[in-house]
């Protein structure tokens, strides 16, 4: 089984964000996570930024408040959620893009009026977070992906 875990996690190796959901009503849970854990290291995935997510904190169960008790201690940043109800899904996704916009590093471009092909593909990224026109151009500030760096550079100011 865990062979073909392995199998499953090296995607993980080049993944930008890992997300390691634990089901905190099975009373198990700690020994997978540290199987989990165990696993990653052995492909070379443990470095990779990893968010510990708790799901079914719905869950009735009679020792509901001792395993959630178990999972704070465990993982003590771990978010909690409930897939079934939605409870804590907002926190999730914000901490997900917290966590991918913490790689790319603001840039302020100034980009010519002839290039708006440029702003069409930075747009299309998302990451843009300001832009004015100006006489000279379009100034963008934002945050992109490595990939657009080579697009970019020639119109990094300051």
């Amino acid at each position: 089984l865990v062979d073909a875990f392995k199998a499953t996690l090296e995607e993980a190796v080049v993944a930008d964000l890992l997300i390691h959901v634990l089901d905190v009503s099975n009373p198990e849970f700690e020994d997978q996570y540290h199987t989990t854990l165990r696993v990653l290291k052995e492909i070379g995935a443990d470095k990779n930024p990893t968010l510990i997510v708790f799901n079914k904190t719905d869950a009735e169960r009679e020792d509901s408040l001792l395993l959630r008790d178990r999972a704070q201690l465990l993982a003590p940043g771990a978010l909690y959620v409930s897939a079934k109800t939605g409870f804590g899904t907002d926190a999730l996704k914000e901490a997900i893009s917290d966590a991918l916009n913490a790689k790319l590093k603001t840039v302020k471009l100034m980009i010519p009026h002839a290039r708006y092909d440029v702003i069409s593909k930075l747009h299309s990224s998302g990451g843009i977070r300001e832009q004015e026109t100006q006489n000279e151009g379009v100034l963008v500030v934002g945050q992109f992906p490595e990939i657009l760096a080579g697009l970019i550079r020639p119109f990094e100011v300051d």
